[in-house]
């Protein structure tokens, strides 16, 4: 499950002044946005019988601490 990545249309999004990247990076533990190669290296571990043939039913967060982060913080006042 990844958390924020950088891509096109979070970009966007920033560039237009929609959302922060501040703001965001406020919000993850590590301080700084996904990127792609997070969620590819979690794919590429999932696929690889070696590493991961005896997981069933996981939740794999490539988040930056993201869900732990809001857990404790009221989903209101994140932002």
């Amino acid at each position: 499950a990844p958390g924020v990545v950088m891509t096109d249309l979070v970009q966007a999004g920033i560039d237009q002044g929609i959302v922060s990247e501040e703001a965001y990076k406020g919000r993850i533990p590590m301080g700084q946005l996904g990127e792609l190669d997070d969620v590819v290296e979690a794919v590429l571990f999932l696929a690889n019988e070696a590493e991961s043939s005896f997981m069933t039913g996981e939740v794999l967060r490539v988040d930056g601490g993201w869900t732990a982060y809001h857990l404790f913080v009221p989903f209101d006042e994140a932002f």
